[in-house]
């Protein structure tokens, strides 16, 4: 059994059924994208040069999300490590849970701008990135707060959505079967937003695009199934994948994708 690693995978089969002469070879396939591309062109598993990934690394998507999180690195208000902390009961973004980012920053805005400043010190000493200045730095201190704003609302309004269907749902004196299915799809996911891993304050503001994250440099297309669990690609290859119609595994259970929602 293997994975697809064009640097391996060749000598691997090559050794199987060295000694009985007989070999069943299984490949496993993960959710990620590497998994998805080779098994969508498997010719590429074992022939062709080892090409190295290539990153630009003059990409303001990207810059602006590591500048996020040097600002966040100097301040001394954290972000909650708990949505509770963070959202109300209903699932409205508190306030108070941004005041102690904007009162620093009008405090302590000029330092925290001159500590930031000295980022990527080598690569402007080479010549690049000659448009991050110091006012560069300034216009993102100014959005800083905005932008943390709007991707802890972007969470907020899927609980919403949940919360609001699920407090309509056991409003119901004799739900059906259907319904009472329904309602308890829709506490799971209540409890998925809250507790999974993934969806962890600092962990969805790497998901949507507010802080740097693993895996994707740029955007990325989400499918989710109906307890909020997703699985996630680049946008160039999931605007295709994940489509209206077509038919995707979530966690095991197979899916058929019906809606788009643009979240920003």
């Amino acid at each position: 059994m293997c994975r697809p690693r064009r640097r391996t995978t060749p000598s691997e089969l090559a050794r199987a059924g060295r000694n009985r002469r007989t070999a069943l070879i299984l490949s496993h396939a993960g959710l990620g994208p590497h998994d998805s591309y080779f098994f969508q062109h498997p010719e590429d598993m074992i022939i062709g040069s080892i090409q190295p990934p290539l990153f630009l690394l003059d990409n303001r998507m990207v810059i602006d999300r590591h500048l996020n999180s040097l600002i966040l690195e100097k301040l001394d208000a954290k972000v909650p490590e708990r949505w509770e902390a963070i959202r109300t009961e209903e699932g409205n973004l508190r306030e108070e849970a941004l005041q102690p980012f904007a009162e620093e920053l009008a405090t302590r805005g000029p330092a925290i701008q001159q500590a930031v400043a000295q980022a990527f010190v080598r690569e402007r000493s080479a010549g690049g990135l000659s448009w991050l200045t110091a006012e560069y730095v300034q216009e993102r201190l100014e959005k800083f707060v905005p932008g943390l704003s709007a991707g802890l609302e972007r969470w907020c309004v899927r609980y919403r959505e949940v919360y609001e269907e699920l407090r309509k749902s056991r409003q119901r004196i004799r739900p059906s079967q259907q319904e009472q299915e329904r309602e308890r799809k829709l506490s799971q996911a209540l409890l998925t937003l809250e507790n999974d891993r993934s969806y962890y304050p600092l962990s969805y503001l790497g998901l949507v695009g507010f802080l740097p994250r693993y895996g994707f440099a740029g955007d990325v297309v989400a499918v989710r199934d109906d307890r909020q669990k997703e699985i996630t690609q680049a946008a160039s290859v999931g605007i295709t994948e994940y489509a209206p119609g077509n038919v995707v595994y979530c966690r095991t259970p197979q899916y058929k994708n019906g809606i788009i929602r643009l979240d920003r």
